[in-house]
Formats: structure tokens, sequence, C-alpha cells
């Protein structure tokens, strides 16, 4: 039960402020993510830390025996 709740901890108000993020700024994200498409080495670099953070997370969740 602790390691949902550090990873409640982490995840929850990182969504909460890009939700509000989004909620703010409507107009500005249809721009963030056209420029984003046309940077591959951004997206990649962006899916490696994606990976990280999952494989973060499920190797605190699985306890070792």
């Amino acid at each position: 039960m602790g390691h949902s709740r550090l990873i409640t901890g982490l995840v929850g108000p990182l969504l909460m402020a890009m939700g509000i993020a989004m909620l703010i700024n409507r107009d500005l994200f249809p721009a963030m993510i056209g420029q984003l498409a046309n940077n591959y080495g951004l997206v990649f670099l962006s899916g490696l830390l994606l990976l990280l953070a999952g494989v973060a997370i499920v190797e605190s969740a699985v306890p070792y025996e």
C-alpha cells in the first residue's frame, strides 16, 4: 500500500497541474502539439523519459522475492 500512495502522490499532482494548464491555455496547446510533432528528437527523448518513469513505477511496486 505504501508504494501506491507514493506513486499517487507523485503522479496525481502532476496530472492535475497539466489539466489546469490545458484549461487555462486552451488556444496554446494545439500550436505546442504541432511544434512537438515536427521535432523527432524531442519525441524520442520524451518517449525514453516516459519509459524510464514507467519502469521505475513497476519496479517500486513489485517486491523482490
